[in-house]
This record gives structure tokens, C-alpha cells and sequence, in this order.
């Protein structure tokens, strides 16, 4: 489960640098022959990027906020590990993709 959680980030963090690097090329001319294309480059904006990313945020947030609640309906039980571990970690990753898509958007 943490390498999934690693892995997907690692993949969000190539696909920026890979976008950025094709538009910083393209815009310079770096690499010869046709221009890569920016029609796309006009749908990330930073407003729709801010969104996305505040949603995955808020998402995230959600997820980790709602295990103490629930640990605390249970009358401060015994926690359940593997699920709260599970959750823990699909909420983190959210936070942080959705912080990567807000910082991302600004270029």
C-alpha cells in the first residue's frame, strides 16, 4: 500500500516536470523540427488547476480527519490498524497531490 501511495506520486511529479519541460522547450525551440503542442497548455489554467487541487485537498483532508472522529465514537477503542493505516495513507496522498496541482497550475 505505501509503495502504491509512493509510486502515484513519483507519477504526478514526472507528468509536471514532463509537461513543463515540453512547454519550456517548445516556447524556446530548443529540440528542432515541429512544435510540440500548447493546445492543451490553454485548459490548465490557474483557476481550474486551484480547483482541482483544492478539491483533492479537501478530499484528503476529509479522509484523515474522519478517523479520529470515528475513533472517538468508538469510546476510544482499540484501533483498527490495517484500515486506519490504509485510510491514513490514501489521505495523505490525496493532500499532497492536490498541493502539487495548486503549486503546478501557477506556471
Amino acid at each position: 500500500m505505501l509503495l502504491c501511495c509512493l509510486s502515484l506520486m513519483l507519477a504526478c511529479q514526472t507528468r509536471w516536470l514532463l509537461a513543463f519541460a515540453k512547454l519550456y522547450c517548445g516556447v524556446n525551440g530548443i529540440f528542432p523540427g515541429p512544435q510540440p503542442p500548447k493546445g492543451w497548455f490553454n485548459h490548465l489554467t490557474l483557476e481550474r488547476g486551484s480547483c482541482m487541487g483544492g478539491g483533492l485537498l479537501l478530499l484528503g483532508f476529509g479522509i484523515n480527519l474522519s478517523l479520529p472522529l470515528e475513533w472517538l465514537n468508538k469510546d476510544v477503542d482499540a484501533l483498527e490498524i490495517e484500515y486506519n493505516m490504509r485510510m491514513a495513507l490514501w489521505g495523505s496522498t490525496l493532500m499532497i497531490l492536490g498541493v502539487q496541482a495548486i503549486c503546478g497550475s501557477f506556471f
